[in-house]
């Protein structure tokens, strides 16, 4: 086992983590106006529509990102590792 693996080991076991239990969110009592049922559907909408987009972004950077990384680094490996952007996989370890 590496040193740093020993050393986060063993801070993990003697360090204790406080628990911290959430507070009141809302306002006691609180209403809510009768133009708000009104509006969660038009809020819902704006919210799964922007959602979508985000997430047709985020897949297409990533699509592009693993194009132009896996053919220069992985090519032929089952993935790829990001940080020494080199290919890994179970083949490789033989």
């Amino acid at each position: 086992m590496h040193t740093r693996s020993l050393f986060f080991a063993f801070l993990a076991a003697t360090v204790s983590i406080p628990v911290v239990s959430p507070g009141k969110i809302q306002k006691d009592g609180l209403v809510l106006p009768p133009s708000s049922l009104e509006n969660r559907d038009t809020i819902r909408n704006i919210f799964l529509k922007s959602y979508e987009a985000y997430r047709y972004v985020i897949c297409l950077l990533s699509c592009i990102f693993v194009l132009i990384h896996d053919r220069k680094s992985a090519w032929g490996h089952d993935d790829l590792a990001p940080l020494s952007n080199r290919g890994n996989g179970l083949l490789n370890m033989f």
